[in-house]
């Protein structure tokens, strides 16, 4: 397991986490604030660009940590999830942050020795029209509900005819779907005690001691955005017809299989050890996101965070922000292949399926 004893400054201090499909990188602020960017394997942009789902701040009060407090945050492989235990003078809380690995939400256990409150903020750049790459558009976010914050990124236009144009196929476009058309993607964000403060933001409706967060995520083609929304809120009503005890369960259950099922234990040097814990690590983030609906990206896979764009000789200090990834949407296999061969002796293989199904489909 990894173990922080310290916050982390920003983005670059996160730690990997997913489901195989939807995925977070997740860290704590000096300030105390958790906040976590979502990426999900099938969001994509009209010019096939792999966009994130956005990122989310959950700020309690009192804060989580402060100047003194004993911190930890630890990145547990078995269980698959990420905990955090922090002291702030007499108040302890731990975060239990978890991906369930049979359903598409993220899960994050808040547990209070005394009563706080907390806010939940969506924090949209797209929506404020920043780090707009090429052709993505604004975020959409629904009105306030009293009990949710809703949001989704909807293509109206592809890339997909003048992509088939380039390889002279543009005879076929009436033959074949278009992959991205109408392609939407967003989440809906709900919690226990947590009523509506604005259409992007949580709010506890008075201090307690459990906090329980979920942010469910969706993609699908729909003819329209209300399908879309009809449908996350019908995805919410069924992942929530299973108890936390039991997706808990279940969920550690996955883990637990897929860590018994094929291992490598090194041990005897220093070097033999971190040798050990990379591979560990490396297959854990190739887990996180190997049971989506497309293979891993090369270029970043579900966790690339705010890069500063070198290659484009952009001036020092320029962003492109979280939905940034150097050579873009393509799939290369030249690069895929890297990913993709070591999963047969580690017995991966359902990892290996969306891969086969990318060309199939094609």
């Amino acid at each position: 397991n990894v173990v922080w004893d310290s916050p982390s400054e920003d983005y670059n201090g996160s730690m990997p986490i997913g489901n195989g499909d939807l995925a977070a990188n997740v860290w704590i602020e000096p300030n105390g604030d958790l906040v976590f960017l979502v990426s999900k394997s099938d969001a994509w942009s009209a010019r096939h660009d792999l966009l994130k789902l956005g990122r989310v701040r959950v700020r309690m009060n009192p804060p989580l940590v402060a100047e003194g407090s004993e911190f930890k945050q630890e990145l547990d492989l078995q269980s698959g999830s990420i905990r955090v235990d922090a002291s702030n003078q007499k108040q302890t809380r731990s975060i239990r942050f978890w991906i369930d690995a049979n359903h598409p939400v993220i899960n994050v256990q808040i547990d209070s020795s005394e009563p706080c409150s907390a806010d939940v903020m969506l924090e949209s750049w797209r929506a404020d029209g920043k780090h707009l790459l090429w052709d993505a558009a604004r975020d959409t976010i629904l009105p306030a509900d009293g009990e949710t914050i809703r949001w989704y990124q909807r293509t109206t236009k592809s890339v997909f005819k003048s992509a088939m144009d380039n390889q002279h196929l543009g005879h076929m476009v009436d033959q074949m779907p278009d992959p991205l058309l109408n392609n939407t993607f967003g989440g809906l964000i709900a919690g226990e005690g947590l009523i509506t403060k604005d259409d992007k933001m949580l709010t506890t409706a008075q201090p307690v001691k459990h906090i329980h967060l979920k942010v469910h995520a969706l993609t699908e083609q729909t003819e329209t955005p209300e399908v879309w929304v009809e449908k996350i809120e019908r995805q919410r009503a069924n992942t929530d017809s299973v108890t936390t005890d039991e997706a808990w369960q279940a969920h550690v259950r996955w883990w637990s299989a897929f860590w018994n099922r094929s291992y490598i234990h090194l041990s005897g040097t220093k070097e033999a050890e971190q040798v050990a814990e990379a591979y560990q690590l490396q297959r854990w983030v190739l887990a996180c996101a190997g049971r989506g609906a497309y293979p891993i990206k090369f270029n970043g896979s579900l966790f690339v965070v705010d890069g500063v764009a070198d290659y484009h000789k952009d001036p020092e200090g320029v962003e492109f922000g979280p939905d940034y990834m150097r050579w873009g949407g393509p799939y290369w296999f030249q690069n895929t292949r890297h990913i993709y061969w070591p999963m047969l002796p580690m017995g991966d293989y359902e990892m290996m399926l969306p891969l086969f199904d990318m060309y199939r489909n094609m």
